[in-house]
């Protein structure tokens, strides 16, 4: 495939604010209130605490406060923070770039059935981040994807059986995936089957 690496950044979380001192002093208590329930171990509390000082929304932007509490979010067993973990080691925000520990990170989440870590660990396989390419664990991830209707993982997949890469080539399977991104408004995917159309109408 032809297309570059794609690593998701975090999720984002936006704390609404605006000039009015009485909607800034609601935030800031609703921030004393999210970060009371991170001290108290709230795993979700922390992943959002992460994500706000990775953005700096709401406070200010913090790599390494965000490390902090997407690890301890992390050691809770939530996925998302794993997710988390493993954009922050793709990308080096408050650690040194590590695409091992970022994989590492990925698949704790995938396993778990997170869809975006799946998808990131099919891009790391078919394009050997980090580590050899591998189609077939490529494959894996891209389906176990796909399955829950992650519009980018169906047409990465597609274009492997498309293009044969490290598989037989499978038009129509590839097809058939291509077109279920296409419905979920993927763009590419939508370019591609019109490819793929006009080139056989010409046969």
């Amino acid at each position: 495939m032809k297309t570059s690496l794609a690593l998701l950044t975090l999720f984002f979380f936006l704390l609404t604010t605006n000039c009015s001192a009485d909607q800034s002093t609601e935030s800031k208590e609703d921030l004393a209130q999210l970060t009371k329930a991170a001290e108290q171990n709230n795993a979700e509390a922390q992943d959002t605490l992460g994500i706000m000082y990775f953005y700096g929304q709401g406070v200010p932007a913090n790599y390494t406060t965000a490390l902090k509490w997407f690890r301890q979010s992390a050691a809770q067993n939530n996925a998302d923070a794993k997710f988390n973990l493993g954009t922050l080691y793709s990308f080096g925000h408050g650690v040194k770039a590590d695409p091992v520990l970022a994989r590492e990170w990925y698949e704790k989440a995938a396993i778990q059935g997170h869809t975006w870590a799946q998808y990131n660990l099919g891009n790391i396989y078919n394009y050997g981040a980090g580590t050899p390419v591998n189609f077939e664990k490529a494959r894996f991830w891209y389906g176990k994807a796909a399955a829950q209707n992650n519009e980018k993982a169906q047409y990465c997949l597609g274009m492997i059986y498309y293009e044969g890469s490290g598989t037989a080539k499978d038009v129509d399977k590839a097809i058939l995936l291509l077109k279920q991104s296409a419905e979920n408004n993927y763009q590419k995917a939508q370019d591609k089957l019109r490819e793929i159309y006009s080139s056989q109408s010409k046969k």
